[in-house]
């Protein structure tokens, strides 16, 4: 969070944020990514802190939404992991 109140102090005094602070650029067309990822952090077990959005979980969503065959999961399946480890991360850092 300090990064995004730090990103948006320059932005809000007219000044360039240095690269380290800026946010990643998203790709055209990649919002659903983001879209799928975060209807699927619903699917986390609840329990003693974060936990991985389940495998099964991941794979309703991508049959769900055609991505069934495996040059189409495959991707899907590692792209929404690395973002769950990422968050997992975060959370973690931010606990302490």
């Amino acid at each position: 969070m300090k990064h995004l109140e730090a990103y948006a102090w320059f932005v809000d005094h007219g000044r360039e944020p240095p690269a380290e602070i800026a946010p990643p650029v998203m790709l055209p067309g990649a919002e659903w990514m983001i879209d799928a990822f975060f209807a699927l952090m619903g699917d986390r077990p609840v329990g003693f802190g974060a936990a991985p959005i389940p495998f099964s979980a991941i794979a309703r969503y991508a049959t769900m939404y055609g991505l069934d065959g495996p040059d189409d999961f495959d991707p899907f399946n590692r792209l929404i992991q690395a973002m769950d480890c990422a968050w997992m991360e975060a959370v973690r850092t931010r606990e302490g």
